[in-house]
């Protein structure tokens, strides 16, 4: 098994840039990125060091690096599986989760995981939800996703989510994801396009890591602490003090964001706005009749690391990067990347169908069974799974 042993400093990027370890490259193409945060798990587990990974989401560091290796990652609603031990972003968010090269794995992976531990109060979730009938996550995957497959609707956020009609990195994406959905439709899936009202404010005022990020950090580490007398305590001077220096500018400005979460004067209006969010969502897949929504993991290929280090194009201040996992995140709501197929790298070596795709799917909180079943359909239906081929270092 693997747990994420090269993240971005603190989790807090996008991508796998580390003060301490310098990047990951990714197993399918040595100049593009991993993703981030979780990129040593996904790295390592697409080739084939261990079978199992560990990894956290905040807002898709488990998703966003699966996709970009070929792997499922499972987002599963916040509280089912313990946090203790693990250093909070925003605490009511993040949650650990499977990341794997199948959607079994994945599931048998989610039933070692699960249940209460009075050391995490937010696992009061897993008391409520459990695999039904007392079995597995993984029982009869096999049989029922096909099944699930044939008889669902699925909502696609095709205007929303699949990018700009004139980037190619979009179109490259769009084609892949495409060819994948018309898969599904040829077992029986109806596929209806639809839209959310508001989400682009959703996702941008509902975002918490401004607003506790800090306090959250400071927590974990004073818990350290305890155990340690000589740990730091405070975020913001061990970025002052150049202790971890700071790779991204997300790392500068949580560490000199609030100490605590209501000096935010907004806080209170970003909870109500993200309870408001989800109950959108829920009633959005229950009004139209939907099992799930689908869209890309991320719109865009995985980027070169010219990209994403300081002074690249993702990695400049106010530089949004369009990974569609924060939807899933910031409503609560379980979601998986399934491998959706390969897309063409241009940049890099030339070579074609080289570049993994992911295509998300996003349940009902606390539906994890339905949802598990649901991507076993999509992995056997689509069969995006291939190996890494490993070659000499790229002259980068």
């Amino acid at each position: 098994m693997s747990w994420s042993n090269n993240p971005s400093d603190w989790a807090l990027s996008w991508f796998s840039t580390s003060s301490v370890s310098n990047w990951t490259r990714n197993p399918y193409c040595l100049s593009r990125d991993t993703g981030g945060s979780s990129s040593g798990t996904a790295a390592s587990i697409a080739s084939n060091f261990a079978v199992l990974g560990l990894g956290g989401d905040t807002e898709g560091s488990i998703r966003l690096p699966s996709s970009f290796c070929n792997l499922v990652g499972l987002r599963c609603t916040p509280g089912l599986i313990s946090r203790k031990g693990m250093s909070a972003l925003v605490l009511p968010q993040d949650t650990p989760g499977p990341m794997c090269r199948t959607v079994t794995d994945a599931a048998l992976m989610l039933d070692a995981l699960i249940g209460f531990d009075p050391e995490d109060p937010y696992t009061a979730t897993a008391a409520i939800n459990r695999p039904p009938r007392g079995g597995s996550y993984g029982d009869s995957l096999d049989t029922n996703g096909p099944i699930a497959l044939a008889s669902c609707r699925l909502g696609v956020l095709r205007k929303q989510c699949f990018g700009s009609d004139n980037d190619p990195e979009c179109q490259a994406v769009r084609k892949v994801i495409n060819a994948s959905l018309s898969l599904l439709e040829d077992q029986g899936t109806q596929l209806i396009d639809v839209e959310i009202s508001d989400l682009d404010h959703y996702i941008t005022f509902c975002s918490f890591y401004m607003s506790r990020s800090r306090h959250d950090i400071d927590s974990f580490l004073s818990s350290t602490a305890s155990q340690n007398g000589s740990a730091p305590t405070d975020f913001a001077n061990i970025i002052t003090s150049k202790q971890c220096p700071p790779s991204t500018h997300a790392l500068k400005a949580v560490a000199v964001g609030p100490s605590h979460p209501h000096q935010d004067s907004e806080y209170l209006s970003r909870v109500e706005e993200r309870d408001t969010f989800q109950r959108l969502l829920v009633g959005f897949l229950a009004s139209n009749n939907l099992e799930a929504l689908v869209f890309p993991s991320c719109p865009i290929l995985p980027p070169l690391h010219t990209d994403t280090v300081e002074g690249g194009k993702w990695a400049q201040k106010g530089a949004q990067f369009p990974t569609n996992t924060s939807i899933a995140s910031i409503g609560w709501m379980p979601s998986v990347s399934v491998p959706a197929g390969f897309a063409d790298d241009q940049e890099a070596g030339g070579r074609l169908g080289r570049l993994p795709v992911g295509l998300e799917i996003m349940g009902l909180p606390m539906r994890e069974q339905e949802l598990l079943t649901l991507a076993r359909g999509v992995e056997l239906a689509v069969n995006g799974r291939r190996e890494p081929i490993f070659e000499k270092q790229l002259k980068l």
